[in-house]
C-alpha cells in the first residue's frame, strides 16, 4: 500500500511541475564565433501538428461562366453563360439592355445583349462602342456567382464615322 502512495505522490508532484523532469532538456545552441546582425538568427520554430486533425468539406456551386466573341459588328452580341446551378442571371452592363432571367438548372443558357438606343446612336457617330458586361447568378440557396466581359460593337459595314 505504501508503494502506491508513493507512486501517487509522485505523479501529482510530476503534475504541478514539482520533482525531476522525464524529458531531457537539450543545452542551447551557442552561436559561432565572429557571428554578428541578422547572420547570428537561429532557425525559424517549426509549428506543430496537431495529430488527428482531419478536413472539412462543403458544397459550392461552381463559378458562373461567360462566353462568346468580344468584338461583334452591329448593336447585338450574342453570348452563352454557363450557370452553376438553379437561381436567377442578370446581365447589366453600360449602354446595355439589361438581361435577367430564371434559371430552372445547371446548364448553358444563350444570351443575345442589345445596345440601347442611345449606345446605338453613339455607335452610329462614333463607328465604335465598348460596354463593360457584368453577369451576376444568385442561385435557389443564396450562393452568388460573378463573371465580368469587355465587348467591343463594330459599326456594320458602310456605317459609322469616316465611313
Amino acid at each position: 500500500m505504501s508503494r502506491l502512495c508513493f507512486l501517487a505522490a509522485a505523479v501529482v508532484a510530476l503534475a504541478l511541475g514539482a520533482g525531476p523532469s522525464l524529458a531531457a532538456e537539450a543545452p542551447p545552441p551557442e552561436a559561432p564565433p565572429g557571428c554578428q546582425g541578422e547572420g547570428c538568427r537561429g532557425s525559424g520554430t517549426v509549428p506543430a501538428t496537431v495529430p488527428g486533425a482531419g478536413s472539412a468539406g462543403f458544397e459550392a456551386p461552381g463559378p458562373l461562366g461567360l462566353f462568346g466573341a468580344t468584338k461583334v459588328r452591329g448593336s447585338r452580341a450574342p453570348l452563352r453563360a454557363i450557370v452553376p446551378a438553379a437561381g436567377r442571371l442578370t446581365v447589366t452592363g453600360n449602354g446595355l439592355v439589361a438581361v435577367e432571367t430564371a434559371v430552372s438548372a445547371a446548364g448553358s443558357l444563350p444570351l443575345a445583349l442589345v445596345l440601347a438606343p442611345p449606345a446605338q446612336r453613339k455607335l452610329r457617330r462614333k463607328g465604335v462602342f465598348h460596354s463593360a458586361v457584368e453577369a451576376i447568378f444568385i442561385a435557389a440557396n443564396g450562393d452568388a456567382s460573378r463573371a465580368d466581359l469587355v465587348l467591343r460593337f463594330d459599326a456594320p459595314a458602310g456605317r459609322g464615322k469616316g465611313r
